[in-house]
């Protein structure tokens, strides 16, 4: 976990701690290397640790793993951004995958998107974004198969890289922005809109191209294995993909209070875990998944 310096408040996360469960012994894998430090976007597999040292303004953004076995900590990647870096790395396996902004173009914020292998420490770019932003920061996996959204001649489409053949695929969108689709099996589920209309959650068939708006009402979408989470303002709901391209509700439960998710959530093992806050205090809610059987 990244932890704050309670020996100064002006220092915000700024080590990297491992406590053990067991012994309850604490120790100091990581010191940030700015003046005010903001670690996080911390990701673990059983082989590597991953972090980004950040400011607390996000102009200064420095990637690093851990190799779990040996401590070695190795920083892969430097970014200096004129604004808040965009950079949200994930970590599939032996591979940390990130996007970062290199040059500001007519208005726009360009970049690309890279790969790295902890294990041959092989990086190299897969893709250049032609413009990032807020609705279109974050990769998203399923598996080996990567998916963002970008423009390319004014049209915006869904990207579906395939680690495994390297191999880039292009879906057009049916508005201007997409924001941050998730991918499902053989589906996509995405926020499309542009400015002067209001969004709309569209579902598409990645080998067809074909798509369908979603009728209903979607406050937040997650994916969980090939489900969807979302909610539509009183409960939370659990959804599958159909091949007619509607969602089909497998599970539902009130939300109390609460007006939809957050992101605050997890996912640990087999379960879905996330946190909700209302006036009356924070709750935790535990959704058991057993062979996708609610």
């Amino acid at each position: 976990m990244a932890v704050a310096d309670d020996k100064d408040e002006e220092l915000d996360l700024n080590h990297l701690v491992e406590l053990n469960l067991k012994t309850n012994e604490t120790i100091n894998l990581f010191d940030t290397e700015h003046e005010y430090g903001n670690i996080q976007g911390l990701a673990v597999n059983k082989d590597w640790l991953l972090f980004h040292d950040m400011d607390l303004w996000g102009v200064k953004d420095n990637i690093w793993f851990m190799n779990r076995k040996t401590k070695e900590m190795k920083k892969i990647n430097q970014i200096a951004t004129e604004a808040p870096s965009f950079t949200v790395p994930i970590l599939i396996d032996d591979y940390i995958i990130w996007n970062e902004e290199e040059k500001f173009v007519d208005g726009k914020i360009k970049g690309s998107i890279y790969i790295y292998n902890c294990r041959t420490n092989e990086k190299k770019r897969i893709a250049e974004m032609d413009e990032m932003g807020v609705h279109n920061y974050l990769i998203r996996h399923n598996g080996y198969k990567l998916l963002w959204s970008d423009t390319k001649d004014n049209q915006s489409y869904y990207h579906i890289y395939d680690m495994e053949t390297e191999s880039l695929k292009l879906i057009p969108t049916t508005r201007q922005y997409a924001m941050h689709p998730i991918l499902l099996d053989n589906y996509i589920v995405s926020d499309e809109f542009d400015k002067e209309k209001l969004p709309r959650l569209m579902i598409y068939n990645i080998h067809t191209g074909q798509h369908k708006a979603y009728s209903g009402v979607m406050n937040g979408y997650y994916p969980y294995h090939n489900l969807v989470i979302g909610s539509n303002g009183e409960e939370a709901n659990v959804y599958s993909v159909q091949e007619d391209l509607t969602l089909k509700e497998e599970h539902a439960f009130k939300l109390y209070e609460s007006s939809s998710l957050t992101d605050d959530y997890c996912i640990v093992d087999e379960s879905v875990i996330f946190i909700k806050k209302n006036n009356q205090g924070t709750m935790l809610y535990i959704l058991i998944n057993d062979n996708v059987d609610f």
